[in-house]
């Protein structure tokens, strides 16, 4: 299948032919994949059979992010699916969501140019690095080792230790030189000795460790990356740091990650333990591992996948959002929030979950005539963190275009939960009248 890692290949993906016919809901349609020296097209709407590793280059080019976003959409499963790989991508992003995991990691706060030249947040930004941080001798902050990092970096590269007092002067001159970079900064805590990285395998009903290796760290240096040319080694995990590690791959929805955990000196930090966690990268090398394990880990990974239905449901992207503007007469004119959706029915059985009273089910003509015969219902989709969130909303349907129109304004924590919402997880429920 087409590749396209790096911008030497020029790759794209393009819908050249697609019809929808409502009245008897089928799909004629396919997609075609090519760059300069292949071409691959897709005609099965469902295609759970096969499966796509991404690599890193895909978080890297928007074209590339583009093709696997509508492989996905066409049940091809992805390891790793794209919304949560850009997650773990981001090293600000990923340090929020194990601070709301309640994972042990370092303290950290995110720096920009603005926060660096406003006292009051500069200040407030660093008290949460290290509580007892001076905001009125910088001198006094000079043994407060820090480690900061770029956000998108990886590899051991776009990271620099520094301490509390001449860090300051090195913000002001990176951004100088670019002043929309934004800067993950972490306390400095104490290694024992290098890290451990942990591959981890999560599917809806196991989770696995596949392998695990230490990496120590260079000498002269604080980063223990492999692709710089530290040593790895076999390691044996302790039961707290498989605890971690099952945790952290768990919260970070991608079928396959690596969960990278740093033994602390034992007792340097009461406060997180033994082991803090540093980073999940979505896209991890496997030549350092397959070394360490004596064996092909791609193989060891592929051999433990069996069954497309031990996979989550991945995400599809159900359309999107537009907005019509209605004039109901006499002056009355207003605005409608539309969202576009995939119609339920367009979805394969292999795709959704089949319901366990079968006679309770409704075809989709008697769907379409409740839609249109109701005016008022809740949609539920996700709200902050992935909770849910529920809207009792006035809608209206037209069945031409398949669409659900009602009011709302252009932002806020609505507009923001439907962008953040796909049809796999969205839910409409129609209110009824019962005497």
């Amino acid at each position: 299948m087409t590749s396209c890692p790096s911008s030497r290949r020029s790759c794209r993906i393009e819908e050249i032919y697609s019809k929808h016919t409502i009245d008897d809901f089928e799909v004629d349609s396919f997609y075609k994949t090519e760059d300069d020296e292949e071409e691959f097209v897709i005609t099965e709407q469902n295609n759970t059979d096969t499966l796509v590793i991404a690599r890193l280059g895909v978080q890297e080019e928007y074209d590339c992010e583009h093709i696997v976003k509508l492989l996905q959409d066409r049940g091809f499963l992805v390891l790793n699916p794209v919304q949560y790989a850009s997650v773990a991508c981001n090293k600000y992003e990923t340090a929020v969501l194990l601070q709301k995991g309640g994972i042990p990691q370092p303290n950290f706060t995110l720096m920009t140019k603005n926060i660096l030249y406003d006292d009051e947040l500069f200040n407030q930004a660093m008290k949460e690095v290290y509580k007892d941080w001076d905001v009125k001798d910088k001198d006094k902050n000079e043994e407060k080792d820090l480690v900061i990092k770029i956000l998108d970096g990886h590899g051991g590269t776009g990271v620099f230790m520094s301490n509390g007092k001449k860090f300051y002067a090195v913000l002001q001159t990176i951004f100088a030189l670019t002043p929309e970079t934004q800067l993950i900064i972490q306390k400095k805590e104490e290694a024992d000795g290098g890290d451990i990285r942990v591959h981890v395998l999560t599917l809806n009903n196991r989770q696995v460790i596949l392998a695990a290796m230490k990496r120590v760290k260079l000498g002269g240096d604080f980063r223990s990356n492999v692709s710089l040319g530290a040593s790895a080694e076999k390691v044996k995990l302790t039961p707290e740091q498989e605890q971690i590690a099952l945790k952290t791959a768990k919260l970070s929805k991608m079928p396959w990650c690596a969960v990278d955990i740093m033994p602390l000196v034992k007792g340097s930090n009461t406060e997180l333990g033994d082991n803090v966690v540093l980073e999940i990268n979505a896209s991890p090398g496997t030549d350092g591992i397959s070394e360490v394990i004596g064996e092909n880990f791609v193989r060891v990974m592929i051999n433990q996948l069996k069954d497309p239905r031990e996979f989550y449901l991945q995400d599809k992207i159900a359309g999107y959002i537009e907005t019509v503007s209605i004039d109901w007469g006499e002056g009355v004119k207003k605005e409608y929030l539309a969202k576009i959706l995939m119609p339920l029915w367009e979805y394969t059985k292999d795709e959704i979950r089949e319901i366990a009273r079968k006679k309770q089910s409704l075809e989709a003509s008697e769907i379409i005539k409740i839609l249109n015969n109701e005016k008022r219902g809740v949609l539920s989709v996700h709200g902050e963190n992935g909770y849910p969130y529920g809207l009792p909303i006035n809608y209206w349907y037209n069945e031409e275009n398949s669409c659900i129109y009602f009011h709302s304004g252009k932002t806020g924590h609505k507009i923001d939960a439907i962008n953040n919402t796909y049809l796999s997880s969205a839910l409409f429920i129609i209110s009824m009248h019962f005497l």
